[in-house]
């Protein structure tokens, strides 16, 4: 693999997230297993209340501040088609989860890689058959949009690389639409030399018998370079990515038994040194660390936070070209499809407002109103606490 010079790299991250800005209310072009392979891998992942500050005396809420850090792209199987030897800042696939007897979660081959997907073909089969794309059987088998990063929280003072996963919609949809406020000052925020710290607001909610957060007040904030050297310290994302075959996610959703092998198809993975740096204090690099070993006396691998386990599913609505889906109701701009008022009762009415197509523009036009201290109240019977939620993407 020819490395790529750097103004080749950067160029490409740049045409990255103004890909993501064009593409952040995109239900994608296509339409407990995992998704990534993290075995052998030191991985720490990220938790929003280990290191965020605390602005309420419940501990609900959080003021962050990340650094995203690129990883070299090493595969030729990028779900976004990017070349092998460039930078990506993050990995964004789909997934469907809750699927079958053993509730794993899986690729969506189809929104992912444009693959035939038997979850996806089982959906569609649903929607011929009358049922409406809202419908509880319909929407358990929608995929997800996930976001991967490689981040270092601006609070921990070990400044370990940890691994964010996220519902796309909760956070890289909002950090992008604030990139395109500014999109030539702030279209640098992953890079290394140029890159901006990532400021937010990370609020608990509970769901089930864990939790999950909701993102809002994203700034960016000045910071100092990264060296090159950190390139070596980032998990490759794209080669750790679980890619089954078809008959692996046959076999997950219907509850078949496993193949010989008992493990879908993915490729073999090279363990990961340990990672403890402070890479912008300008100290030495880390001592590097025999593969495949970890120090004796070490914990087993940290498993992902329970969050991102038990985060309530976000259903996309389907795209204009499914033409089985019966289409909600018509309105024009500025009306709301089902009789309630436009950029008030915003989450009023949750049977309503969960998939409604104008949701995101009633939402922005709630936001407005409010800056200009217009806004009306919803009626008090109406009012809800349970439906809330950031914008989809």
């Amino acid at each position: 693999m020819r490395m790529k010079t750097d103004k080749e790299r950067r160029e490409a991250l740049r045409k990255r997230v103004q890909k993501n800005i064009e593409n952040k209310d995109k239900g994608g072009d296509f339409g407990n297993r995992g998704l990534l392979d993290i075995s052998g891998r030191d991985v720490n992942w990220y938790k929003e209340d280990e290191f965020g500050i605390p602005l309420d005396k419940d501990k609900t809420t959080f003021e962050c501040q990340i650094d995203i850090i690129p990883y070299i792209i090493r595969t030729d199987h990028h779900p976004d088609g990017m070349e092998a030897g460039l930078e990506d800042y993050i990995l964004d696939v789909w997934r469907h989860r809750g699927i079958g007897p053993m509730n794993q979660e899986v690729l969506c081959l189809w929104k992912t890689f444009g693959k035939p997907c038997p979850i996806c073909e089982e959906r569609q089969r649903l929607l011929d058959s009358g049922l409406d794309w809202d419908d509880d059987k319909v929407k358990e088998l929608s995929p997800v949009r996930r976001a991967m990063y490689n981040v270092i929280d601006v609070n921990d003072p070990e400044e370990k690389i940890r691994l964010f996963t996220t519902t796309h919609a909760y956070f890289e949809k909002l950090l992008v639409k604030e990139v395109e406020l500014s999109p030539e000052e702030m279209q640098d925020f992953p890079d290394l030399q140029k890159g901006k710290t990532v400021k937010f607001r990370a609020e608990k909610h509970k769901f089930g018998k864990g939790h999950y957060f909701k993102y809002s007040n994203f700034k960016f904030l000045d910071r100092q370079a990264y060296p090159e050297e950190i390139l070596e310290e980032t998990l490759p994302l794209d080669e750790m990515l679980i890619i089954p075959t078809y008959e692996d996610v046959q076999i997950a959703f219907l509850g078949l038994p496993d193949k010989e092998d008992g493990a879908p198809a993915q490729q073999e993975q090279k363990p990961e040194p340990e990672r403890k740096s402070k890479w912008r204090s300008g100290e030495q690099e880390p001592p590097k660390q025999e593969p495949g070993r970890r120090k004796r006396g070490a914990a087993e691998p940290e498993k992902e936070p329970e969050q991102a386990l038990d985060e309530p599913p976000y259903i996309e609505p389907p795209q204009k070209e499914e033409k089985t889906a019966p289409s909600p109701p018509s309105a024009t701009s500025g009306e709301c499809p089902h009789g309630h008022r436009y950029g008030v009762d915003t989450d009023a009415f949750p049977a309503d407002c969960a998939e409604c197509e104008k949701w995101s523009a009633c939402d922005d036009e709630k936001e407005r109103l409010q800056k200009a201290g217009k806004e009306e109240k919803p009626p008090a019977a109406a009012a809800s606490t349970t439906g809330m939620r950031r914008k989809r993407g």
